[in-house]
């Protein structure tokens, strides 16, 4: 009795082995980040240093293999160059996008007590013929 519980033990061991879910079989998603072009942008005719603002930027995306990833920007002094980031699906099918309007990504911007005369924004329209970055360039005076 004892050695055929054991061998019925192994038996049903040596099943779920050859059975078993390996962490290897789940399907991988491949990806990549890309960013979006800038449609338009609402920022505000002027800010104070200390406060913040609410910024909004439209865009739209070219297919439905597109996910909104967040705002990508980058500083130097008072110039923030700012792009969609998008996340886009490789190796499936994607179908165009059927929307007209753009979305929109909207974000909080505080302005820093360092900055005294103006905030530069860059937003990233896409590339030129030549393979440059273009930018909607917006001044925003800071008042004091």
């Amino acid at each position: 009795m004892k050695k055929s519980l054991i061998a019925f033990l192994c038996f049903i061991a040596g099943i779920l082995l050859v059975v078993s879910c390996s962490a290897d079989d789940s399907p991988k998603v491949n990806f990549h980040l890309t960013y979006l072009a800038t449609e338009g942008v609402s920022v505000p005719d002027h800010m104070e240093r200390g406060e913040t603002y609410t910024i909004s930027v439209y865009y739209k995306k070219p297919d439905d293999c597109h996910y909104f990833n967040g705002m990508y920007s980058t500083v130097n002094q008072s110039v923030y160059t700012m792009a969609v980031e998008a996340m886009v699906l490789d190796n499936v099918n994607c179908q165009p996008s059927a929307a007209t309007a753009p979305d929109v990504a909207s974000f909080n911007f505080t302005v820093p007590l360092s900055v005294y005369n103006n905030c530069t924004f860059k937003f990233y329209t896409g590339t030129d013929a030549q393979g440059n970055d273009t930018f909607l360039v917006k001044e925003v005076p800071v008042w004091q």
